[in-house]
């Protein structure tokens, strides 16, 4: 749960997300790895 909500902050913000968590980068959030 606490991943989702740090995901959807970043796409809220438009911000880039720094993870190499596969789900997340699958999805439709900008990602820095």
């Amino acid at each position: 749960m606490p991943d989702r909500v740090i995901a959807a902050t970043a796409l809220a913000l438009g911000l880039p997300l720094v993870t190499r968590d596969g789900k997340i980068r699958a999805a439709n959030i900008q990602t820095i790895w």
